[in-house]
């Protein structure tokens, strides 16, 4: 049965050819990885964006419905008091989901983190290398 590999090239050519080889092969599998990372957080934040209006749009119908069935409840006897506490609970609401979102801006997410990982791993077995 012969064996499907070359037999390795003999001198400086070969040995840089060789080097090159390696060097692509390399290059491309990085490549390919860092292609999947790019598609996965796409996904990732097209569903989150999907789901995020979703549950917004949800949220705001219930809060519709419930103010408003509140109102009716409440409207010969506390109306003012009722009207001013919900405004305030909107307040408080919008006040808490705005230091969410700055927290949220502040912090970040590191991209391409398995391939720059990979990358530096590459580096340092070059290096290495005698």
């Amino acid at each position: 049965m012969a064996d499907a590999t070359p037999p390795p090239a003999a001198g400086l050519i070969g040995s840089l050819r060789d080097a090159a080889a390696t060097a692509s092969a390399l290059l491309r599998t990085r490549l390919e990885l860092l292609g999947v990372e790019i598609e996965t957080e796409a996904t990732r934040l097209v569903l989150g964006l999907v789901w995020g209006f979703v549950a917004l749009f949800l949220a705001g119908l219930a809060v519709v419905f419930g103010v408003l069935l509140l109102l009716i409840v409440f409207w010969e006897s506390h109306r003012i008091v009722l009207v001013a506490g919900l405004a305030g609970a909107f307040a408080l609401g919008a006040l808490l989901a705005g230091l969410q979102v700055r927290r949220l801006v502040a912090t970040r997410i590191r991209l391409f983190d398995g391939s720059l990982r990979e990358l530096a791993a590459d580096v340092e077995r070059l290096r290495r290398r005698p």
